[in-house]
């Protein structure tokens, strides 16, 4: 009996225990670890340079070759990083020289500006070049100012491009041209070209027997320089029959009639008083040629 009652109580302790076991509630779930301070930061960092590539587009310029007839040329596209000019240059032995044209441009994406430019000046290749706005806002302020051309790295954002030159502009082309003088001033077809110390600024005094010798360089309509000359000294004055001669520097220009073929110089220094002519709009002092009466 007692062996008996000893069993029924281990058998009570034991359904205890496992009830008690069954019974018990689960263990609480741990939240997940905060992020650490370290990754916190790596995370900021990605993100704000992310903004700063958005914020800071890469500058360029989109331009196709066109005709300039109109005066204007047209820009398809230009991003810059902020406000600034689209600028036209002419060239100037194949590099950017003087301007022709400006047009404003915003920060981010502008397309199909139209930039005035003064045709008359238009050399065959111009370029198209970006500059920043850092001076006052909206006044062109180069080359004496800090609206220097705005850069992409190391290079400038320049893009070259071919233009149609209007009809009007098909007169004669002074040019520039290497001789045994240095470099001087010939028509478009490399044909020599002089002035005459006689003369005075603006105003020819070669006519009658002087004239055959030494034609005038005239021009219908209008007409513009070639490289290497320089568009501001160019002009033209009104002959006494009324007709246009060109001008350089004030002084009007003039073939001789002995030159046959692009090159030749024979009328340099004749009667002490004709000269060839430097791109500077200077007589070029030398010798050679033959001697014809002064007029």
């Amino acid at each position: 009996m007692r062996h008996f009652s000893r069993s029924i109580l281990i058998m009570f302790l034991l359904s205890g225990l496992l009830i008690a076991a069954c019974s018990a509630p689960e263990a609480a779930t741990e939240p997940p670890p905060e992020p650490t301070e370290g990754v916190e930061a790596g995370a900021a960092a990605e993100e704000t340079q992310a903004e700063s590539e958005e914020e800071s587009p890469v500058q360029s310029v989109a331009v196709s070759d066109q005709d300039v007839s109109t005066g204007t040329v047209t820009i398809e596209e230009v991003v810059s990083a902020g406000p600034g000019w689209l600028v036209i240059h002419i060239s100037a032995d194949g590099d950017p020289g003087p301007i022709i044209g400006t047009a404003k441009v915003e920060a981010g994406v502008t397309r199909d500006l139209v930039v005035d430019i003064d045709a008359q000046r238009a050399t065959e290749q111009l370029f198209a070049m970006l500059h920043v706005d850092a001076g006052e806002a909206g006044e062109f302020e180069f080359p004496e100012g800090p609206d220097v051309p705005a850069t992409r790295g190391d290079a400038i954002v320049n893009v070259p491009f071919s233009v149609v030159l209007p009809e009007t502009m098909a007169g004669p082309i002074v040019e520039t041209s290497d001789s045994p003088f240095g470099e001087i001033l010939v028509d478009a077809e490399g044909l020599t070209l002089y002035l005459f110390t006689n003369d005075t600024p603006g105003k020819s005094t070669c006519y009658d027997g002087c004239a055959a010798n030494w034609p005038a360089l005239i021009v219908d309509g209008d007409f513009i320089g070639g490289e290497g000359i320089d568009a501001d000294l160019l002009a033209a004055t009104t002959r006494d029959d009324g007709s246009m001669q060109v001008t350089y520097n004030g002084w009007p220009l003039y073939y001789y009639v002995l030159d046959q073929s692009p090159g030749d110089v024979s009328g340099q220094g004749v009667g002490g008083v004709w000269f060839v002519v430097s791109p500077s709009g200077a007589a070029v002092t030398g010798t050679g040629g033959d001697d014809l009466p002064d007029y």
